[in-house]
């Protein structure tokens, strides 16, 4: 093969080489586009995913409950009884005053340190058997002290004592999902078996005002959601909240009703700020409560069950209202 065809398989072999990596450059954008899709598609579920997950908990605040205190039953719980004590002295001893030697024992005269043994043994086993009587009188007298103090704040709660009721809601704060969500509880007032409380719900800061889904192309579609649906919103979880402090309070303790206040962010046209107002006042009663299947109900439509104030309009949402005065 002359130049030529030396030079045309030069030329050939370049081309050749070229073509290869201009494939391989190709596969390799094709893969970096699909996971660019990949990555995109995955962000635009988690973000809708998120979104439906907010909403769902927004509508369905009513539906969730702390368990139930049974303070008739703390009440009537019977004092703890002394654990029984191992006792070692008892059988060592007896094990030393029945000692017989072996054969062996009095050959060789060893009886006597044994069985001195035996007595130092048994000894040791009275300090061990005192040691273990102290820690058990001192761990029942730690439980009887419990015992006294569940049952002193037992009786105190069945007697309608305030100080005990807001000791025992401050202390497990039952309202931590509320919380979660910006809103904030506050105890009133205390008379008898009743329970004011005050709902700053904040729900503007925290009820979306977009509708967040993924399309067919797997892109998330961001669009503004309508003013009906956003003030329906609004209300199922405000009237949910209102709910939801009751049902806790019932659970919590032994009460007859709770009336519940909820505030709304909104504008004071008097006064041109934001201020917190009341749009929702409602008395719940415990007897009211055991009749309502709290999975299935709309807590919104749910108020007809009990006495209430509220002003909402779907199309301008809550009013101000003069709340319930028990």
């Amino acid at each position: 093969m002359g130049w030529r065809g030396t030079l045309r398989a030069i030329n050939a072999a370049n081309r050749r080489s070229a073509r290869a990596a201009d494939q391989r450059r190709r596969q390799i954008e094709m893969h970096r586009r699909a996971q660019e899709k990949y990555h995109a598609r995955l962000s635009a579920d988690m973000e809708a995913e998120d979104h439906t997950l907010l909403v769902e908990q927004l509508r369905t605040m009513h539906c969730d409950c702390g368990p139930t205190w049974d303070w008739q039953a703390l009440a009537r719980e019977a004092q703890p009884l002394p654990l029984p004590v191992q006792q070692e002295e008892a059988a060592m001893l007896h094990r030393a005053m029945n000692y017989e030697p072996s054969r062996l024992d009095k050959l060789i005269r060893r009886s006597e340190k044994i069985r001195a043994q035996l007595f130092d043994e048994a000894k040791a086993a009275r300090e061990r058997d005192e040691q273990r009587a102290a820690a058990s009188a001192s761990h029942h007298a730690g439980r009887v002290q419990e015992w006294q103090e569940r049952k002193a704040l037992a009786e105190a709660i069945l007697g309608g004592d305030p100080e005990a009721m807001v000791e025992v809601v401050e202390e497990n704060n039952p309202f931590d999902e509320i919380a979660f969500l910006g809103s904030t509880i506050e105890l009133r007032k205390k008379e008898g078996k009743s329970f004011e409380l005050d709902l700053y719900t904040r729900g503007s800061n925290v009820i979306p005002t977009e509708i967040k889904t993924v399309t067919q192309a797997g892109k998330l579609s961001v669009r503004k959601m309508p003013v009906g649906q956003y003030q329906e919103l609004y209300q199922d979880y405000v009237c949910g909240c209102a709910f939801r402090v009751a049902r806790e309070m019932f659970a919590l303790l032994s009460l007859d009703d709770v009336y519940v206040t909820a505030y709304a962010d909104m504008l004071n046209p008097a006064t041109g700020h934001i201020e917190e107002t009341p749009v929702l006042s409602a008395q719940f009663m415990r007897a009211t409560f055991e009749r309502l299947s709290f999975d299935r109900l709309d807590p919104s439509d749910a108020l007809v069950n009990v006495r209430h104030v509220m002003d909402f309009r779907k199309t301008k949402g809550f009013a101000p209202i003069i709340p319930l005065v028990p």
